[in-house]
């Protein structure tokens, strides 16, 4: 005769002891479960900070243990990332990396202030963390009406719907990724694109480019 095992949501106190205070590491938190054949099931416990409690689904019908586990410290993926007025620039995490060298990557979701020149990195260092900057965010620019040149970095492999739609000053884009690919880019990616906006890409793939944005409709 098969046993069904019992599912519940727990939501427990975390004593001050547990809570991780090593700024280089994060803590992570596991639920192990003891079920009536002795074969165990363990399940990440979700740690709400600013209530001290942890909330975990979990099955079985024996005991339930707290295992606790530290590693480098990282962000998780869709994580909003701000950076310095300087750096001028907002992230979300789309891989995790972590303060030990393991590098992210994010997504470029727009400036903090709009400005007439604006640059998409290459690369981003925030709260230790290192990030190569790989796509821009559906709408990154949209509504920019003070942008006039973007330069794109060379880690860019995707470009989301309507990223420039509205930028009706916009006169240059410098592309310096050779990592772009039709299938990558939103077929909306340059929709609302003004008229007219010079690109500068690499040599290497002007054929290539000027075929795949005509196709996504951009106008000379």
């Amino acid at each position: 005769m098969r046993t069904l095992l019992q599912r519940y949501f727990v939501l427990i106190p975390v004593s001050e002891n547990l809570l991780n205070t090593d700024d280089s590491k994060t803590r992570l938190y596991f639920m192990v479960s003891t079920n009536a054949d002795g074969t165990q099931n363990v399940v990440p416990a979700k740690l709400d900070a600013e209530n001290d409690t942890l909330s975990f689904e979990a099955t079985g019908n024996g005991k339930v243990t707290l295992v606790t586990t530290d590693v480098p410290y990282f962000e998780e993926v869709g994580t909003e990332l701000i950076t310095s007025a300087k750096l001028n620039a907002r992230y979300t995490v789309t891989e995790s990396g972590n303060k030990a060298g393991q590098i992210g990557t994010v997504a470029y979701t727009g400036p903090q202030n709009k400005k007439a020149s604006l640059t998409v990195k290459d690369t981003v260092k925030i709260n230790g963390i290192t990030y190569k900057i790989t796509s821009i965010g559906e709408g990154a620019f949209a509504g920019n009406k003070k942008l006039k040149k973007l330069t794109i970095g060379k880690n860019i492999t995707t470009i989301g719907a309507g990223a420039f739609e509205g930028c009706n000053n916009l006169k240059e884009i410098v592309i310096n990724s050779k990592l772009l690919k039709a299938k990558n880019l939103s077929p909306e990616a340059f929709e609302g694109l003004r008229k007219g906006v010079v690109f500068y890409v690499p040599a290497k793939k002007l054929k290539a480019y000027t075929t795949m944005f005509k196709k996504l409709g951009v106008k000379a």
